[in-house]
């Protein structure tokens, strides 16, 4: 954890809940993606954001999801996180709370800006006004959508039972290969 000027420098990091709401927090690295997914992390997906479009004075940015890696096997994990399934286009459903971060060309993360390029009616425009803008209206225009997913997923009887592809080897060194 750093002083308050490195805390603002690193950004905010959004949480989507299973509620269907979302919130930021203050991005200090590994821990707070830890901390926002409830244990141990693993990669759910990434998804370009063209905000170049809106002509306020960003570039397109890259955003990488992060999960808790065990939400299957963990029944702490009941809820759908139906913002995270409907915007992997119902690929395969997501439990627990997800950590969304700026994908950085290096592979690293950074947070969403706090800091603005200029400002309108409403404020400084900074990425995490974009983002959460883009939430809101996500939220709100598939709202009964969201609802559908929560129906038929929410509890442990609907979860689905992860599964494991075994592959077949004829010998060790084979299997060590792949």
């Amino acid at each position: 954890m750093g002083n308050k000027n490195e805390v603002a420098k690193n950004g905010k990091i959004l949480i989507l809940k299973t509620d269907d709401t979302f919130e930021f927090r203050d991005y200090e690295g590994y821990l707070s993606i830890r901390d926002a997914v409830g244990g141990s992390i693993d990669v759910l997906m990434s998804q370009d954001m063209p905000i170049s479009k809106l002509d306020v004075g960003f570039e397109d940015i890259k955003l990488d999801f992060f999960c808790n890696d065990e939400f299957l096997i963990d029944d702490r994990f009941d809820k759908v996180n139906a913002i995270a399934t409907f915007m992997r286009e119902n690929e395969n459903p997501v439990y627990g709370d997800v950590a969304v971060l700026i994908s950085m060309p290096d592979g690293d993360n950074r947070g969403f800006g706090i800091k603005g390029k200029f400002g309108d009616e409403k404020g400084v425009i900074t990425e995490r006004r974009i983002i959460a803008e883009a939430m809101d209206n996500m939220i709100k225009t598939n709202k009964d959508y969201l609802a559908d997913i929560h129906k038929d997923l929410d509890g442990l009887e609907n979860k689905p039972k992860p599964t494991m592809e075994l592959g077949t080897f004829d010998n060790l060194d084979e299997f060590f290969k792949s």
